[in-house]
């Protein structure tokens, strides 16, 4: 049997909150390409332990994709202080000091890091790119070959010697190198151009350009004539992106490559980018910050300092980003710029700006559903169902055919009491399976869940068992499907309790017992439901069991958990206390939701069901 024997659970001895606990702790975060919350874990240990190496290279990676090169050059220095021969700390110290041009420390770092197996086919490629900066051809060539000893599929280094040998004027030698990529990846965009410097010819530019087929082939010509740039060949990557197709970016780096050259080529191609669609545009590449300052500075225009706030909000320069956007005041005329400042003032906590930037971008483009669903969001996030319905309701009419307005108008039906219409709407809403798509059958069940509630509270207990056992139903239709472990203590516990008022009182106990098994499985979740769970330890004569449940909860969350002391007042009968829980949550932060702030999407419904067990 192929049963393999690696580990999937940590050791349970194992610190988390250790410097070297955070420190993997970032490194999982920073692969999942969390940089913010991995800078942070980093920072963390570096609090516990300023010398640990890794961490400080981490750090310094991190500020150099953010662009702030000094920073990271910091946290290197550092790094090499503690341990100078450290192979990562070289490399990120020479690829710092490669971008701030200082060429004697990038190559010291490089040549440092090249004595580990690990970066040493990176690190020679590395030295090749600075000597082709500084034209010293030779030494690159030299190092370009030691790159590919120690690994002779670096695509780069490769891609170096072909260039190397055309701008020596071996032409034979260089298409034989090329050919040899070619062999390796016959997909290289990089060959099918390099061919059109060797040759210049129609046939050649046609070859070139008719394989870039992607659905954003600006990026394709962008991408190669950043290599260019990068290796300090601006005049190639002026010729790549002159056979580009039209795009802003592409605009911009023109206007960029020809600044020193041809001052009336710089000042069309900022008016043309300036003046195109900004639809789909979203600078993303360290170097672009280069291009769009140097941009900003020189075109006047709202759609270029927007394109840098952006880029900046990208890299984590909030503060930059921040001065950007709210210095284009009311200026842009395109809703979706209001739609992306709405969600910036949202992540500084400015509600007023947020919800007036949403307004805006509606009045603009009454079309526009994004914005429509923005606006529908911001409702539900203040706890104002009524409008967030309108919202939804206005919108999807006009498109019903989209999934998501169907979710939200779902939503807002729900919470605004209209069980029945939200059962209907979903009745006759297909959703493509995709990857988190919970939404729709999550709503199924909470809307029958609270139809069987209410039918508890009016007695009929035939309807709520009806309710009931729809709610454990996963229909095809609501895009997700079974899972193998399903949590389904609230059906049984209705269905419980159903059972109880119509006197089976073997089927009531059984269900309180699946009720029982199901919050020991469960047990980790400390939720609302753990509170169902005790009160059906308590049915069933289990009592103690439900006393070391809340115990267990109190140690897993602490006293300070809104949910858990809400959930123990209940428990122990402390009406007042419950109620003071529940005032403390409504007037918190985020306590005007569906959930009251808690993330607990089943906390409404467990509040439903113990409110009616609480009136009989």
């Amino acid at each position: 049997m192929n049963k393999l024997g690696r580990p999937v659970v940590a050791p349970k001895d194992f610190n988390w909150t250790s410097a070297e606990g955070l420190f993997v702790a970032g490194e999982e975060l920073a692969r999942q390409r969390s940089y913010a919350d991995a800078l942070a874990k980093f920072q963390a240990c570096l609090e516990k332990e300023p010398g640990h190496v890794r961490a400080l290279t981490r750090v310094a990676e991190i500020h150099f994709r953010r662009a702030e090169y000094l920073k990271a050059l910091d946290y290197a220095r550092k790094a090499l202080a503690i341990d100078a021969y450290d192979a990562g700390a070289n490399f990120i110290y020479g690829t710092i000091s490669r971008q701030l041009g200082r060429a004697a420390d990038a190559k010291d770092g490089f040549g440092w890091a090249a004595r580990s197996m690990e970066f040493r086919s990176a690190a020679y490629e590395q030295l090749a790119e600075v000597n082709v900066i500084e034209k010293k051809l030779e030494r690159a060539a030299e190092y370009a070959q030691r790159s590919l000893d120690y690994n002779t599929y670096n695509l780069n280094s490769r891609e170096i010697q072909a260039i190397l040998l055309r701008l020596a004027g071996d032409r034979n030698a260089a298409a034989a190198a090329l050919d040899e990529i070619l062999r390796i990846d016959p997909l290289s965009h990089f060959v099918r151009f390099e061919r059109t410097l060797l040759v210049s010819s129609d046939s050649g530019r046609d070859a070139f350009t008719s394989l870039i087929r992607s659905e954003l082939p600006h990026e394709t010509y962008l991408e190669l004539a950043v290599f260019y740039f990068n290796l300090g060949l601006t005049e190639e990557a002026a010729k790549v992106l002159g056979l580009a197709p039209s795009h802003p970016l592409v605009d911009y780096w023109l206007a960029y490559l020809w600044r020193e050259r041809d001052g009336t080529k710089t000042r069309q191609h900022l008016q043309v980018a300036e003046a195109a669609s900004p639809q789909l545009v979203f600078p993303h590449r360290r170097e672009d910050l280069l291009v769009l300052r140097w941009a900003a500075a020189n075109v006047a225009g709202w759609k270029t300092p927007y394109y840098l706030g952006l880029l900046l909000w990208n890299t984590g320069m909030i503060e930059e980003a921040k001065g950007l956007f709210k210095g284009l005041a009311d200026d842009p005329d395109w809703a979706p710029f209001y739609l992306t400042r709405a969600r910036f003032l949202e992540s500084e906590g400015d509600r007023e700006g947020t919800l007036a930037d949403i307004q805006k971008a509606v009045k603009l483009d009454e079309e526009n559903w994004r914005a429509r669903r923005a606006q529908t969001e911001f409702y539900e996030k203040s706890g104002d169902f009524e409008r967030a319905l309108q919202s939804a309701q206005t919108i999807y009419r006009k498109q019903p055919e989209k999934p998501a307005l169907a979710m939200d108008y779902a939503k807002a039906l729900l919470h605004n009491g209209r069980l029945e219409d939200c059962l209907k709407l979903l009745e006759r809403t297909n959703v493509l399976p995709y990857e988190g798509a919970w939404e729709g059958r999550d709503l199924y069940r909470q809307a029958h869940l609270l139809s069987a509630a209410l039918s508890l509270k009016n007695k009929k207990y035939k309807a709520a068992v009806v309710s009931a056992e729809k709610a454990k139903l996963w229909p095809e239709r609501l895009g997700v499907g079974k899972p193998f472990d399903v949590d389904e203590r609230l059906e049984n516990f209705i269905l419980a309790a159903a059972a109880e008022k119509m006197g089976d009182r073997l089927q009531a106990d059984k269900l309180y017992a699946s009720v029982c098994a199901d919050t020991d499985k469960f047990r980790s979740s400390w939720d609302s439901v753990h509170l169902l769970g005790a009160i059906a330890l308590k049915k069933i004569g289990k009592e103690e069991d439900a006393v070391r449940l809340f115990t267990d909860w109190r140690t897993a969350r602490a006293d300070e958990d809104p949910v858990f002391a809400w959930a123990s007042a209940k428990y122990h009968g402390d009406e007042a206390k419950a109620d003071a829980v529940l005032s403390r949550m409504k007037s918190s932060a985020g306590g005007a939701t569906w959930e009251m702030g808690t993330g607990d999407r089943n906390f409404p419904l467990v509040m439903g069901i113990v409110s009616v067990l609480n009136q009989e």
